[in-house]
């Protein structure tokens, strides 16, 4: 089955246009996105106290954008403020500064202030926020070492190619030793890094700029989707994380009050990997037609018969959003263990390319000497 993308049509220019100038109507902290999920936790958090002591939603607005030290919430606090001042609603308000405002947290607002339970709401997202944090941080201690240590090996590289190595090559070139094929082409990519270094850094710029653009275009980014979930080992893990935060986001709307189908719209807002954003549109229109969750669920092939099994129980039971928040937890577990597990096992396995690394190197420097011991043995 063919998946039609969203402006496919659209030529390369008009596509790079939008892609590049539609930021600029956001906001002129717009190059820096989001606040994390600490910033929006502790907004959240403080929110939610100040709106069940009584505090109005303006004054408990006015205080946070004085009390907030990230610069792009203190901007966007001071923008809803300024529109509620208008006469917006907290949802409008929000809705119209969506450079730090997600329409997931937008439509958790708009349930919160139709229903009269605004603090809960708060104090809901902030538990979400609170989730996501603890997760992103559990993943970044645990990838802290391996990035360190690819530095270090990208590092060593470099030094031994633009400095150590060239220094050989004069000297072998004097005794006329025949440099082995190894030794040819280190030597040559030495001499490339130390002649065009500054060639390579604008190369290397250019080349992250036009690969984050055509990520912006629907159908590269479903195909780099889909690259995502079937990596070696790492496909697992983000297929697991996707999964707990889907369940997560949809307990949560649906706990709040949001509807079946304005749910499943907002929750494909919080995974990034378009193939899950299409599955997922997928589902809101098999659940129009008059599918079960389950079966929309089961229909897509991303969601394990674990969750598909607990989403089953919990629309029989009437209970859907507590069975997706103990799914939630059930896979954030299992994100938490094998992100340990594989922090434990890539540890060892970068020690060792870095030594396989700067190994052949250097044994590609001592080859050609065994050829001047023969010339004057």
């Amino acid at each position: 089955m063919s998946t039609a993308y969203p402006g496919e049509k659209e030529g390369l220019i008009l596509r790079l246009t939008r892609v590049l100038y539609q930021p600029l109507t956001y906001s002129p902290l717009f190059f820096w996105g989001r606040p994390g999920a600490q910033d929006m936790m502790s907004f959240c958090h403080q929110f939610a106290a100040l709106l069940n002591a009584g505090i109005p939603i303006l004054k408990g607005l006015l205080i946070l954008e004085k009390q907030a030290n990230n610069p792009r919430l203190k901007h966007g606090i001071k923008k809803v403020a300024l529109h509620v001042e208008n006469g917006h609603s907290l949802t409008e308000a929000m809705a119209q500064v969506q450079e730090v405002f997600s329409p997931f947290c937008v439509g958790m607002v708009d349930a919160g202030e139709m229903g009269g339970k605004l603090d809960k709401t708060m104090h809901r997202l902030a538990l979400h926020y609170e989730k996501k944090n603890h997760l992103e941080k559990k993943i970044k201690t645990a990838t802290a070492y391996p990035k360190f240590i690819l530095l270090v090996i990208l590092g060593v590289v470099v030094f031994l190619l633009s400095s150590v190595l060239p220094s050989f090559a004069g000297t072998f070139s004097s005794m006329g030793v025949e440099l082995p094929l190894s030794t040819r082409v280190i030597m040559s990519l030495g001499m490339l890094i130390q002649v065009s270094w500054p060639y390579l850094l604008i190369g290397g710029a250019m080349a992250y700029l036009a690969s984050y653009l055509l990520l912006k275009m629907d159908k590269v980014a479903y195909y780099a989707g889909h690259m995502q979930l079937h990596l070696p080992l790492f496909g697992i893990l983000y297929r697991k994380l996707l999964v707990a935060r889907f369940c997560r986001t949809f307990s949560i709307l649906l706990g709040s009050g949001v509807t079946l189908l304005t749910t499943l719209e907002l929750s494909k807002n919080v995974v990034v990997n378009r193939v899950f954003v299409e599955r997922v549109a997928e589902m809101r229109n098999a659940v129009i037609r008059g599918e079960s969750v389950a079966s929309a669920l089961s229909a897509t092939k991303l969601f394990p018969l674990t969750v598909i099994g607990m989403v089953d129980v919990g629309e029989q039971s009437g209970k859907l959003d507590d069975m997706l928040s103990r799914a939630a937890d059930l896979y954030e577990s299992e994100v938490n263990y094998v992100v340990d597990r594989l922090g434990s096992l890539l540890e060892p396995a970068l020690v060792i390319l870095l030594a396989v690394v700067v190994g052949g190197i250097v044994l590609s420097v001592f080859l050609p000497l065994f050829g001047v011991f023969e010339l004057y043995l």
